[in-house]
């Protein structure tokens, strides 16, 4: 039975690609299939990129790609023209230019990328007509799929495989290289809890919502992904920026936290891939270039003249990135985000992402995304069990889902006084630890870094309290903890009364499986703790 690494789907992709996929489930196993297909990479100093509505992957034949043109379509006196369901009719591509142009550019790519000669070849379905036999002479029928050729699809394949006379013999381990290079999947390993603490560790892949977006980035080389936590956008992120590294780009990925940044740079998957802050990024590139920083550095200056300084340091010093990923883009600036446009290699040609969380602005900084950009958003939690998960949208009174694992319920401690709290969290950390749970598994997140600090002068048994990275019960505040996350999250919250609670939303959402409160009774009610 053919293998169908990734399909079309119903209500999002067009009709005429979802008939033909059908037709195409009735390949044997020789075949893998992958819908939606781009690709991006640098042709000497150039950008160059491609895109496939299919592709056929074969051992002992190479690769097909197959153009799809829905609905009505006609060539008159050399013109292709479309008929849309109003009965008007518009020119369109000629779909065999298309289809040879990307041909050539697969394998280039292929080549380039994979040193991998795969002898690749094309052909155009058009799946809602019949087509007359002329069309031309780079539309042959022997590459020519119509609606009646869908009923004898094994049959239309051997054709195009036969007319092109190629052939090739690629082991299991070059064609698994291909489908990963075509059709990357995505991965990433969480803690799941039971009512105490269940220690296995399960794979849980992303959703077809995940997929979807990371193909459409694909295709996009600007782009704005939104998303709320757990839905995967630094995960996506730095897959976004190591396939470009791979591609050949140099690459720069960005973001504000600079815990998260620490992380993401022990990543070995971003080998190849520079990770800063946007505050290192600009203190090491005006090092670098020479221009006199203020110290102390005043919040206006980074506001208003960092990203001018930036822009001005790397035109100094030469230096810029063939593309750009920027993560937790709800904290930067619109100069922040131009400056970095400004040291793209070929401009509005490069690639550029941005992903970004609006609900988790902890910053008053009013980014929009350019109009133009490719807009995508997710919305299934594949992070937090779901008890966590709805928590988390009651903060902000916003409907979504997660993948539905099961965990015990999310609980409040009442304290009122915060010189109680360090020796409450040691007990229940104790607990915790107790309970199975290992140190480095348990973080404690606190509003106040007055009691951050005073917990990490504590210890717990032989375990003790330390900032992340360190060996022990990580104790840090909520902000520098935003963009990572924990199987165990105790949560330290002072009072207030603001709503939308962001603190409290991105303090509940940094707990994959178990996550304690610990604050006033008032502030349930800027959380809607007791609605949910």
């Amino acid at each position: 039975m053919v293998q169908f690494v990734c399909r079309p789907t119903s209500g999002f992709d067009p009709a005429s690609e979802i008939k033909v996929a059908k037709a195409l489930e009735s390949l044997d196993d020789e075949w893998t299939i992958i819908h939606s297909v781009a690709w991006q990479g640098r042709r000497g100093k150039r950008q160059g990129d491609g895109e496939a509505d299919f592709v056929l992957l074969s051992k002992s034949v190479g690769a097909i790609i197959l153009e799809v043109k829905g609905g009505g379509v006609f060539l008159e006196s050399g013109r292709w023209m479309s008929e849309d369901r109003h009965g008007d009719m518009y020119p369109i591509k000629d779909p065999f230019v298309q289809a040879t142009a990307s041909k050539v550019a697969l394998h280039k790519w292929l080549s380039d990328t994979l040193s991998l000669d795969v002898p690749t070849m094309h052909a155009v379905a058009f799946p809602d007509v019949s087509m007359p036999p002329n069309l031309g002479p780079a539309g042959r029928p022997e590459i020519v799929i119509d609606r009646s050729g869908l009923t004898d699809i094994t049959g239309r394949v051997e054709k195009i495989v036969s007319h092109w006379n190629l052939s090739c013999s690629l082991g299991a381990k070059e064609m698994k290289r291909i489908v990963n290079a075509l059709a990357p999947t995505v991965a990433v390993r969480r803690t799941l809890a039971d009512d105490t603490y269940d220690a296995e560790h399960a794979l849980v892949r992303l959703t077809d919502e995940q997929r979807r977006a990371f193909s459409g980035l694909r295709r996009a080389r600007r782009a704005a992904v939104f998303g709320g936590p757990g839905t995967g956008k630094t995960l996506l992120a730095s897959e976004k920026a190591a396939q470009l590294a791979d591609e050949g780009h140099k690459t720069l990925l960005v973001c504000y936290n600079a815990l998260l940044a620490q992380a993401l740079a022990r990543s070995e998957v971003l080998k190849d891939v520079r990770v800063s802050t946007y505050h290192s990024l600009c203190f090491s590139e005006l090092k670098r270039a020479g221009p006199a920083i203020p110290t102390p550095v005043p919040e206006a200056w980074w506001e208003h003249d960092a990203p001018l300084s930036l822009i001005e340091a790397c035109g100094v010093s030469k230096e810029n990135y063939d593309a750009i990923v920027v993560d937790e883009g709800q904290d930067f600036s619109a100069d922040w985000l131009q400056s970095l446009v400004a040291i793209l290699s070929d401009g509005v040609a490069s690639p550029f992402y941005v992903f970004a969380d609006a609900d988790q602005k902890l910053w008053s900084r009013n980014w929009e995304p350019e109009p133009d950009w490719f807009p995508y958003e997710l919305t299934i939690n594949c992070r937090n069990t779901e008890p966590i998960a709805s928590r988390v949208r009651a903060v902000v009174r916003k409907d979504g889902s997660s993948l539905g694992a099961s965990g015990p319920t999310p609980k409040w401690s009442q304290k009122d006084k915060s010189a109680d709290v360090p020796d409450f969290v040691c007990n229940l950390v104790a607990r915790l630890i107790e309970d199975g749970f290992e140190a480095s598994d348990i973080a404690v997140l606190c509003e106040d870094a007055v009691i951050a600090r005073e917990l990490a002068q504590k210890s717990v048994g032989s375990a003790v309290f330390c900032q992340f990275g360190g060996k022990g019960v990580v104790a840090e505040t909520i902000a520098r903890f935003k963009g990572l996350d924990a199987p165990a999250v105790v949560l330290v919250l002072k009072d207030g009364n603001l709503e939308p609670d962001r603190d409290a939303y991105v303090g509940f959402s940094r707990a994959r499986s178990y996550l304690h409160v610990v604050g006033p009774t008032a502030r349930q009610r800027p959380t809607h703790w007791n609605d949910s």
